[in-house]
């Protein structure tokens, strides 16, 4: 005669519905059971089921329950609504109004809430399961008592028990399917080793969160291994017994590994390993037989996943795994080592021996990508040496000696460099690489070696007030900038040959009518060229400073009579206030905007691939990654390496 699993009331096998307390009867086989003793059985009790095949859990999102919505228990908890009901009582999500959180709250049915047997299994579960803390089984906190009503307050898991989750999808895709199967592994390990035994593990058991992580819940008929003995081991879903479990013997913590076979198994194929029309056969069939292979349900399963669930599905305890920890490591694409650290294991001296290197190479490969790696920097090495923009513009005076070299330059004009705010520094230009890029002049590379023109230049820049830098961190060639009262600034070759010069006149000056030529010969020596030699013109660049005359001339470098050039200058009460020589990439730029177009598309170019290596620096990094780069490669300075090219670009074109 079958019963009500709830109040146990008889009931006619043609009836759907327990007629004392109205719960939808269906097969036993996927429902909770605590199966009571019969005497004309071998064993101490006797399994007895309906005839309905391929049964849905009672687990329900809703429906009606025992409290509607709204009704606030204890003076603390309101029903939000039910979360679902099953053999072992009903689950309602809850808001605790004195904690201000959500909650589950689950009820033993009312007749058996008298059951003193049910009663002690009721708190049993509330001592067992707050023995456990972990991120992958459900937390369980208090237990209460409202107008002779028990109840349990646990933490609420917003998601999807495993169950409907497989009835909708039918299977998880492989690489979900093993990172659910590792969390509940983890978790079952972690009651495991409070000393607890679930029993009851099945998918109705997990729910999947909203973040998509399995959490172990139902502690129902857990209890300690110690205590589990006689016909209390008869307790149980019998699809999911194991053989020993079945037959009221001695359980340990194989016996739930075989359950966590039989979940692994449906979680992988979508299909239960064994199905019956009634416990019995179900029993048979568990202490018998052997399941399909995974392999011959889901093509291309992994071997490692199909021996895994194999061993679990052992007849005898002794053959399955030792631990549900010892089964995620097995499962594939983990790291034992990391999965041992993370379930608090100290790992065995073999376990870190046999642990996955992750980064690192074989040496074969190490020792090619190191010799390439020497090999490209030697190669680096000798292009820098002999076609790099510093190579073929030698500097012929170290910085300090130019430094004096500019101080003299200043003196000589008539300008004081004592008890002055000074600073100075290398820089490149690369102008000339552009201009013979473009125009195609020949023996360029020659011409770097004499120092007109160079890649190379010294500046130097003094004045009487501090030099403080306004845009920039540092002092620059322009920054403060050089029209500051009494600043002067002096631009060298690496031979110290004079440049350019910029001097401001001080704020107040004494005013004379006669307007005195400087000498121009001597400035036009100090840039180690002859005056006589140039051809005098009309003036065409504005002075950048006041000044009360200007000059112009044209002519040729003096170590090359083939280059011309062009200088203007211009002076302020006899002394010189302005002198640079003009090359023609400078008198083009002027002139034609082709070249400030292309510094523009150049600098467009630079902030965009600044920009998306910014927005990849800062992708998350992947939490779900398994056994592989868990976050994208590191960050390159494209920024720089652009700017290092782009100098370097007119050379390589030659």
């Amino acid at each position: 005669m079958k019963r009500c699993p709830r109040c146990a009331t008889a009931l006619e096998h043609d009836l759907s519905a327990c007629p004392a307390c109205g719960l939808s009867v269906g097969d036993v086989s996927a429902e909770t059971e605590v199966l009571p003793p019969d005497p004309q059985a071998d064993t101490p009790t006797k399994l007895e089921t309906g005839s309905k095949k391929n049964h849905t859990p009672i687990t329900t999102t809703g429906g009606s329950g025992r409290f509607v919505a709204g009704t606030v228990l204890a003076g603390r908890y309101r029903v939000v609504g039910l979360i679902g009901k099953g053999g072992m009582g009903e689950v309602y999500k809850a808001e605790d109004l004195e904690l201000e959180q959500t909650v589950a709250l689950k009820f033993l049915p009312e007749e058996l809430a008298k059951n003193q047997e049910l009663l002690r299994r009721f708190r049993g579960e509330v001592r067992n399961a707050r023995q456990v803390s972990h991120a992958n089984v459900c937390r369980v906190f208090d237990i209460g008592e409202t107008e002779g009503l028990y109840y349990l307050t646990m933490e609420y898991v917003d998601g999807d028990d495993l169950s409907m989750l497989l009835k909708r999808i039918g299977r998880l895709p492989s690489d979900k399917a093993v990172e659910i199967s590792r969390q509940i592994c983890m978790g079952l390990a972690a009651i495991h080793k409070a000393g607890i035994l679930h029993r009851d593990l099945k998918p109705a058991n997990i729910i999947i969160d909203s973040k998509g992580e399995a959490r172990i819940t139902d502690f129902g008929i857990a209890g300690l291994e110690a205590e589990v003995q006689g016909v209390e081991a008869r307790v149980g879903t019998p699809a999911y017994m194991s053989p020993e479990q079945a037959d009221g013997k001695e359980l340990t913590n194989q016996s739930d590994i075989y359950s966590l076979g039989l979940l692994l198994y449906e979680i992988f194929t979508g299909k239960q390993a064994y199905e019956g029309d009634s416990v019995q056969e179900l029993r048979v069939k568990h202490a018998t037989t052997t399941p399909k292979d995974p392999s011959d349900i889901v093509a291309g399963i992994d071997p490692l996943v199909e021996k895994v669930i194999n061993r679990c599905l052992e007849k005898s305890p002794k053959d399955r795994p030792d631990s549900a920890l010892r089964v995620a490591m097995s499962l594939p694409g983990g790291d034992p080592l990391q999965v041992a650290l993370e379930a608090g294991e100290t790992p065995s001296p073999e376990m870190v021996a046999a642990a996955p290197k992750n980064g690192i190479l074989r040496p074969r490969v190490a020792l090619a990508l190191f010799s390439s790696v020497v090999a490209l920097f030697v190669l680096t090495l000798y292009f820098m040496s002999n076609y790099s923009d510093a190579a073929l513009s030698p500097i012929y005076r170290s910085a300090d000696v130019l430094r004096e070299d500019a101080r003299s330059v200043l003196e000589q004009i008539g300008y004081e460099t004592k008890d002055r705010h000074w600073v100075s520094d290398l820089e490149f230009d690369t102008g000339y690489d552009f201009y013979v890029t473009f125009t195609g002049t020949a023996d360029s590379l020659e011409r770097f070696r004499t120092g007109q023109p160079s890649a190379v230049y010294f500046w130097y820049r003094q004045s009487g007030d501090p030099l403080i830098p306004g845009a920039t961190a540092e002092v620059a060639e322009d920054d403060p900038p050089r029209t500051n009262r009494g600043s002067q600034y002096v631009k060298l070759d690496p031979k110290g040959r004079l440049i350019e010069l910029f001097a401001a006149p001080e704020l107040l000056s004494p005013h004379s009518p006669d307007r005195a030529s400087p000498d121009w010969e001597l400035v036009f020596k100090l840039a180690g060229m002859e005056l006589s030699k140039f051809e005098e013109s009309e003036s065409e660049w504005t002075p950048p400073v006041f000044a009360d005359t200007r000059r112009a001339w044209k002519g040729y470098y003096a170590e090359h009579s083939d280059f011309p050039i062009r200088i203007e200058a211009a002076g302020y009460q006899g002394k010189p206030v302005f002198f640079r020589i003009i090359p023609p990439w400078e008198e083009a730029q002027a002139a034609d905007p082709f070249v400030t177009s292309f510094d523009n598309a150049g600098t467009f170019l630079v902030v965009a691939v600044g920009l998306t290596d910014l927005c990849w620096s800062s992708v998350p990094l992947d939490p779900k990654c398994q056994g592989g780069p868990c976050r994208p490669p590191r960050s390159i300075p494209w920024m720089r390496i652009y700017i290092h090219y782009v100098r370097s670009f007119p050379i390589i074109q030659r």
